[in-house]
């Protein structure tokens, strides 16, 4: 899965913008390969729509999950007001406009991983700048749950916009981190250790130690499988290098195993998800066999409704490792989405196994850029066509039949995170009332 992080910068400038897709037309060959750059109709705004709508129509997989979209009521009011954009071939088109459109078509999809990118190719100052619609932050930025502010009061706090403020952890990670540092230098931590490395989606910081007798890790995408893997075939300099990196998520493992400890915090504010290989990092070693967290299931079809049969989400347990009986808290917020629910999720169904935090994405649905193959996922490029579209595959139901995309989790324990305090005093009020929440579950017991 690509790291949902990665858009967010893109995202913030058009949070007002967003768009939705409906069926009923006929198999054309655009739909049947809409990134095909040969088809001519791309040249005009209209041939853009048409290709973008069909596309959509055969590869999305949850449209028996999107209730409020009329994919073939939105092609037949917009596809008029697409073509109105350029009467004449060498008419220009206002990004305004365009955008505007955009946003209609994709209103209130569900998939919280979708992006869509659009370049504007007849714009009169020749943008090369694509107009950008995410659905899920669109959705996401309306919770009551998350504070508003204005654009001066983000000035002032430095976090430049109020977009910002509601995502801290995922827009400006380095204020999370600062009160990580912080309470390290105050003694708060002991056996701390903390790294950075190179990742496909960005540096990957990697945070372990001991907060009393609990446990506390933190990274902030989900990579860490890659890089084992890149250091066990690297050689030399570079080899040393990621072995160094890997250091806290190792003493993670070894700490997790110690009988003396109380609890364990995993915390996954702002981490934008990853690759399921990293299970068997840190849930598969938390599990004393091998559990269902779900159901998948991908398009077989062009049809809309042509989907497979729902196939076992099994993540395996990590062999000789002793099991923490200990209390487990996933620390969670709005900007934790994708691998880190599924992480989350199943850490929920543990016996042991809290939710704690501001409730999630509601991205849980994976990945894969697969539209030739099963006409399900991403297709388009900016450059061959003019637009990208960004979409899940398949379709994740949870083991508990909840379908939570485009809602998330709702922690067993809300706390929402005194932002403010966390920029200007580098507190976090989110970790320490996870600490609290394990002394009590733990005093119950005695």
């Amino acid at each position: 899965m690509k790291s949902f992080l990665n858009i967010l910068g893109q995202v913030v400038a058009v949070m007002a913008i967003a768009m939705n897709l409906s069926s009923c037309r006929e198999n054309t060959s655009e739909a049947l390969d809409p990134s095909r750059p040969d088809i001519t109709i791309y040249k005009s705004p209209v041939g853009q729509f048409d290709a973008i709508w069909n596309g959509v129509n055969t590869s999305y997989v949850l449209w028996d999950w999107q209730k409020d979209v009329d994919w073939d009521a939105r092609y037949k009011e917009l596809r008029p007001r697409f073509e109105a954009l350029q009467k004449e071939p060498n008419d220009t088109v206002d990004k305004e406009d365009l955008a505007k459109l955009y946003g209609d078509l994709f209103d209130g999809f569900i998939d919280h991983h979708m992006y869509v990118n659009v370049i504007n190719n007849w714009s009169s100052k020749k943008d090369t700048v694509p107009i950008t619609i995410n659905p899920g932050i669109r959705e996401a930025v309306t919770r009551s749950y998350l504070p508003e502010i204005t654009q001066e009061e983000a000035e002032a706090l430095r976090v430049w916009s109020p977009v910002n403020y509601k995502f801290l952890t995922a827009s400006n990670p380095q204020i999370l981190e600062e009160s990580l540092l912080k309470r390290n230098k105050e003694g708060g931590f002991s056996e701390f250790g903390y790294s950075k490395a190179s990742s496909p989606d960005g540096p990957l910081v990697i945070y372990s130690g001991m907060i009393g007798d609990k446990v506390y890790f933190r990274f902030n995408h989900h990579k860490l499988s890659y890089l084992r893997q890149k250091a066990l075939k690297a050689t030399g300099q570079e080899k040393d290098s990621l072995e160094r990196a890997l250091k806290p998520l190792d003493h993670f493992h070894e700490m997790i195993q110690r009988d003396n400890i109380k609890g364990i915090i995993i915390d996954m504010r702002g981490n934008g998800g990853g690759s399921i290989t990293d299970f068997g990092e840190h849930f598969g070693r938390l599990i004393n066999e091998s559990i269902t967290i779900g159901y998948t299931q991908s398009k077989n079809g062009l049809g809309r409704y042509d989907l497979s049969e729902k196939l076992p989400f099994v993540v395996n347990k990590v062999e000789g490792v002793q099991i923490p009986k200990c209390p487990i808290i996933a620390l969670v917020d709005v900007f934790s989405v994708s691998m880190s629910e599924l992480t989350s999720y199943g850490i929920s169904l543990l016996p042991n196994g809290y939710l704690l935090g501001e409730r999630t994405m509601g991205g849980m649905c994976t990945l894969d850029y697969n539209y030739p193959l099963s006409y399900a996922g991403g297709f388009g490029k900016l450059k061959e066509n003019g637009y990208e579209i960004y979409t899940v595959a398949n379709r994740f139901t949870p083991s508990d039949g909840i379908i939570r995309e485009g809602i998330g989790l709702t922690p067993d324990k809300e706390i929402l995170l005194d932002r403010k305090a966390m920029i200007l005093q580098h507190t976090d009020n989110q970790l320490e009332a996870a600490i609290q929440f394990i002394d009590e579950i733990n005093n119950t017991k005695k």
